[in-house]
């Protein structure tokens, strides 16, 4: 797809964790892309991407990974948090 719009944030950092999701989802919509990787130190920006997901008529699989191996994911607080809906 050539063309595609590009966007910049005006700050770095947290605060453009929902945006990006959006983003994200809607150029996988645009591309068929059903697959996606997230990287998260503690599993909430796939919290927030999963959320986002539920919202949307766009199904994918999404993969969360770590940036090293034993790092501070929680899979069970990850999992209560999915359930209650809390982001």
């Amino acid at each position: 797809m050539l063309g595609a719009p590009t966007y910049y944030f005006d700050k770095p950092g947290p605060i453009n964790i929902l945006d990006t999701i959006r983003l994200s989802i809607q150029r996988a919509k645009e591309r068929g892309i059903c697959h996606i990787v997230v990287s998260s130190l503690t599993g909430d920006s796939c919290l927030k991407l999963m959320n986002e997901l539920n919202k949307s008529d766009h199904k994918m699989n999404v993969v969360c990974v770590t940036f090293r191996a034993g790092a501070g994911i929680d899979i069970d607080r990850l999992l209560d948090k999915l359930e209650d809906g809390d982001t």
